[in-house]
């Protein structure tokens, strides 16, 4: 990724790993530094099955695991609990913390909590259905009180330049910084050039069209498009359809319909034609992740952190484009 360098008469551009502190430090990257380890009290539930995992060098961003277990909610926990109170963490139930583990001011309206000790925080959210519990953990060390982010700015200004070093300054922290002279470049990087390229035609359809099991009533006013990918696939959705009824209730009727058309929810006796939750903030932002045997997958997400509770749905098809308008199936 390259960034914008200004300097009042031409536009530069430098590489971000390219860019360093006054210090050698990179200045806007964390590649090369190593994972961040779980403590060794961190552990999971026996026969519990890691459904998605997302580890992390960037302290801005925990790491994260997505499980699910035949159990219920209350004995996941349990287990937890016992783990973080022998530690000696402090559980807070309310309010809630969002994706960067930063409290907010919202309720919980699922089983859940958020722990921290001096040096370490994590998040926990479940949610169960049918004596099966999902959940989230994001967990990682707190960030330290001279913290300094390596957040790319939307542009850097250009200070100097000698033989061996360009002079740098992020305008919106006021860090100096240096890159080599073959860091930077005058000619404008492909990310820089998208907006000159159309993009993908839009078609309007009816939900219908889509497969049985993501059969969903649809809100007057919500458009449906469906469009070709770079890679001659399709996919199709809409974004922030308001919800009539409770999105719990929503929720349950999806998932009861998944179960109808014989979709795994343990990842174990169908791992191939599955789905598996995502629960944050409370569980008022659940995501429900659906692979099909043919190849379909679909991305349905219930939030209720507005004042109205909205869906956004997501759906994608190995099927071309006009295959998926024709109603041809794999």
């Amino acid at each position: 990724m390259q960034i914008e360098v200004r300097d009042g008469t031409r536009i530069l551009w430098v590489e971000e790993f390219g860019c360093f502190l006054e210090n050698g430090e990179p200045a806007f990257s964390y590649y090369g530094l190593p994972d961040i380890i779980a403590p060794a009290w961190y552990g999971a539930p026996e026969g519990s099955v890691l459904r998605e995992e997302r580890k992390s060098n960037n302290p801005e961003h925990p790491n994260e695991e997505l499980r699910s277990m035949r159990a219920a909610s209350s004995e996941v926990l349990t287990f937890y609990k016992e783990r973080l109170v022998q530690n000696e963490f402090t559980l807070i139930e309310n309010p809630v913390v969002n994706h960067a583990l930063q409290m907010t001011e919202l309720s919980r309206i699922q089983p859940g909590f958020y722990a921290e000790s001096d040096t370490y925080h994590l998040s926990l959210e479940l949610y169960e259905h049918r004596r099966i519990c999902f959940w989230r953990v994001k967990h990682g060390p707190k960030l330290p009180s001279g913290f300094r982010s390596k957040k790319e700015p939307k542009y850097l200004v250009l200070v100097g330049q000698t033989e061996e070093r360009v002079m740098l300054q992020n305008p919106e922290t006021g860090d100096h910084l240096w890159a080599t002279p073959d860091a930077v470049s005058e000619d404008q990087p492909r990310h820089a050039q998208y907006s000159k390229f159309a993009p993908p035609e839009e078609f309007p359809i009816s939900w219908s069209l889509l497969p049985g099991w993501i059969e969903m009533g649809i809100a007057p006013g919500t458009e449906v498009t469906a469009s070709s990918t770079f890679h001659g696939c399709a996919h199709a959705g809409f974004s922030a359809m308001k919800l009539s009824k409770d999105p719990r209730i929503e929720l349950e009727r999806c998932l009861n319909k998944l179960d109808a058309f014989a979709f795994d929810p343990t990842g174990i006796d169908r791992p191939k034609h599955t789905y598996y939750l995502a629960s944050m903030t409370g569980g008022r932002h659940i995501s429900v992740h659906i692979s099909a045997e043919s190849g379909d997958t679909a991305l349905l997400t219930f939030v209720s952190t507005m004042a109205e509770p909205v869906l956004y749905a997501y759906y994608s098809t190995p099927r071309t484009l006009q295959d998926l308008l024709a109603g041809r199936m794999a």
